[in-house]
């Protein structure tokens, strides 16, 4: 019984230990919200105490072995990974999208050497294993020896820490952390990463919860509200606005004839029937004075790789200075971290939907997409491309592009074989890391510039970490036209490499002018996400102010651009990368049912509502911390109604939900015939035709 209190205490505190290394290095700090991470830490302990019972001393003493070494590892990766990309390594990344982590082993070495203290820390019990496996003081004893007693205090601590959640009630924060989470971050600073991870594996967090609670989330606020926001100046224009081509101005909403009890009669799959009464009692966001004012025009979309406003200078970065401050000025944009980084922002900015934290570009490949913009342009007989100067493979773009609508293309095959090098094209400087998005649009544009109406995506990559001189050739490239800058070095590499987007934006521009289509195309730009490889001092010091960690890290632009738009036009209505598609989707004047997608039109007179991935949200009224529950009103908060709060914080939910339920139920699909968009086989025309004829 001696050796078996041992083996219980050796591997419950070496878990114990590793999760508080982890925590430390991670979090800065231990509270007395340690206590879940502590008791989880203290059950898997007392499993692996029953596990190396049961066999003969040899076996069980190969598998503690191997049990504190994988141990070891799975914390230091985790570790590594959280310093790297600012999230956990979640399941679905460590399986699915192990190919795409290996292509970052020169950032990851970097970050290995950065947190070696804490690395060695999380190796350390290997040390007492050394000794009490000298001392023969573990793996002495049999199942029938200790059966009952290990098995019954590893089923009682594996069952205390779930069973305590449970205790606490579905209203407990703590509860919500567990079942409903969606950032995997705060789900592990509040239950530790090993429960994290495992509870991923479950599948528990994904989205927000059971597509149930979508029947209690059927009233959101914003339907108390429609009516009494619509004209309280959420958006202010410096311009006249466009003027209607008829009398009266369109203000119906933006739906489609979709005959939602039809579908809900005749559903029988359960969720999708959920998400039918869901949907059918959104509320849409109506057409507006904006309505159609791109029609016709030709559409540059680019999801810019680690974009921010702290790129944007006046002199060494004019072009994007120019369309900062030239057409749509959105003052109030910002583009939250998901899990996925990279690829959940551009699923977000190409879908309109929230990405539930399993990696959604991928897990959508073969799903029923019919909004995006390159299936809107498709209909109308126009073809629509996508480019991005890395490989064909990463992220699985190859397959995922072409199910958004794109004919999709690179300048590198990556894993895959010749088979794929139709989809390549060439450019210069392919071989660099990262790659120019100069070279990129130098060598893409002649493929799609003397169509009569285009529709052209980028995926940018200059901006790309790591932000230093040596190993970066963006950075290197502009090095000398930085130096002056009062900033870190790496503060200073960022803006080099930001130096290389910014030529590309120009070239763009200079031979659209050239052409003479520069005013029938819309420049349309968004990031990814923040910078997250700098440091916060790094972040600070080209803001020049300290930036809040919880809101304004994430903060940033939304650039739409057309040369046609000679005075700015203002918005201040809180919005987010969200809002990018159903934006578009309302100012090219296509079709599309608002009350499908996450994102509203940020032109409409709908109030603003910003979402992030730990469900943090702002909205005109108020900054909703999820973490701390803190309120930070930004009118007087007696104009704020009754429950307001409680109703937002139940909408953000239930979005989440619903984007996770259209994510894993293929949703789209569902609606078949219902969704009858117009006749798009006619020729789409521009609406200034005397300029079109000259």
């Amino acid at each position: 019984m001696y050796d078996t209190v041992t083996q219980f205490l050796f591997f419950s505190l070496s878990a114990v230990w590793m999760e508080f290394i982890y925590h430390i290095f991670t979090f800065g700090a231990i509270d007395l919200k340690f206590i879940y991470p502590f008791l989880f830490s203290i059950a898997i302990g007392s499993a692996v105490t029953f596990l190396t019972g049961l066999f003969p001393r040899k076996v069980n003493k190969i598998l503690g072995i191997v049990f504190i070494v994988a141990l070891a590892l799975f914390y230091s990766t985790e570790q590594v990974y959280k310093s790297l990309f600012k999230v956990p390594l979640v399941i679905n990344l460590a399986v699915g999208g192990a190919g795409d982590v290996t292509q970052y082993w020169k950032e990851a070495l970097r970050e290995i050497l950065k947190n070696l203290p804490a690395i060695l820390l999380m190796f350390l019990p290997v040390l007492p294993l050394i000794l009490l496996l000298k001392k023969r003081q573990l793996f002495t004893c049999h199942m029938y020896r200790v059966s009952g007693v290990s098995l019954i205090v590893a089923l009682a601590l594996a069952i205390l820490p779930v069973g305590l959640i449970n205790a606490m009630g579905k209203d407990s924060t703590i509860y919500a952390h567990y079942y409903e989470l969606n950032d995997q971050s705060l789900a592990a600073e509040q239950m530790g990463i090993f429960t994290t991870f495992c509870r991923d594996m479950e599948g528990v967090g994904r989205g927000s919860g059971d597509l149930s609670d979508l029947l209690m989330a059927n009233a959101p606020v914003s339907t108390q509200n429609a009516n009494t926001d619509k004209n309280k100046g959420t958006t202010t224009q410096t311009t006249p606005a466009p003027t209607s081509s008829q009398d009266t101005l369109d203000t119906s909403p933006n739906i489609m004839e979709i005959d939602f009890d039809s579908l809900i009669r005749n559903e029988s799959n359960k969720e999708v029937k959920i998400l039918h009464e869901f949907f059918k009692n959104q509320v849409p966001t109506n057409k507006n004075k904006y309505t159609g004012m791109f029609q016709g025009k030709n559409l540059i979309l680019l999801t810019a790789e680690s974009y921010s406003p702290w790129a944007v200078d006046k002199t060494l970065t004019p072009t994007l200075y120019k369309l900062n401050h030239e057409g749509f000025v959105f003052s109030n944009f910002y583009t939250s971290l998901w899990q996925t980084s990279t690829s959940d922002g551009e699923y977000v900015a190409l879908t309109g939907l929230i990405p539930d934290g399993t990696n959604s570009m991928k897990r959508s490949k073969t799903n029923s997409l019919p909004f995006t913009m390159a299936m809107q342009f498709n209909r109308f007989g126009i073809q629509s491309r996508a480019y991005h100067s890395n490989s064909l493979s990463y992220y699985d773009r190859y397959l995922t592009h072409p199910n958004l609508g794109y004919n999709f293309r690179a300048a590198k095959l990556g894993k895959l074989s010749d088979k794929y090098s139709k989809d390549i094209f060439e450019m210069k400087n392919a071989q660099l890391w990262p790659n120019s998005d100069y070279d990129c649009a130098e060598a893409t544009l002649k493929e799609y510039c003397n169509d009569d109406i285009f529709h052209t995506y980028y995926m940018t990559l200059s901006g790309h970490c790591q932000y230093t001189f040596e190993g970066n050739n963006m950075a290197a490239k502009n090095k000398d036209l930085v130096q002056g800058l009062p900033y870190t070095e790496a503060g200073k590499a960022y803006v080099a490499q930001n130096i290389e987007l910014d030529h590309a934006l120009k070239y763009l521009i200079d031979e659209l002018k050239k052409k003479g289509i520069l005013e029938d195309t819309v420049i349309a730009l968004s990031a990814d996400h923040y910078p997250y490889e700098l440091d916060k001092k790094d972040i600070d010091s080209i803001a020049g102010i300290t930036v809040d960690s919880d809101f304004d890290l994430y903060k940033n632009n939304f650039i739409l651009w057309n040369s046609e738009i000679t005075t700015p036009i203002e918005i201040t209505k809180p919005c987010s990368s969200l809002d990018i598609l159903p934006t578009l989707s309302n100012l090219f004047g296509f079709t599309y049912d608002s009350r499908l997608l996450s994102g509203k039109d940020i032109l409409s007179d709908s109030e603003g509502l910003v979402i992030f991935n730990n469900k943090n949200f702002i909205t005109d009224k108020i900054k909703y911390n999820n973490s701390t529950k803190k309120v930070t009103y930004l009118v007087d908060e007696s104009k704020v109604p009754e429950g307001y709060v409680t109703e937002k914080v139940k909408e953000v939910k239930a979005l989440f939900t619903a984007s996770a339920g259209i994510l894993e139920n293929d949703y789209y699909k569902y609606l078949g015939s219902q969704l009858s968009f117009p006749d798009y086989k006619k020729t789409l025309t521009r609406k200034n035709t005397e300029k079109d004829k000259k």
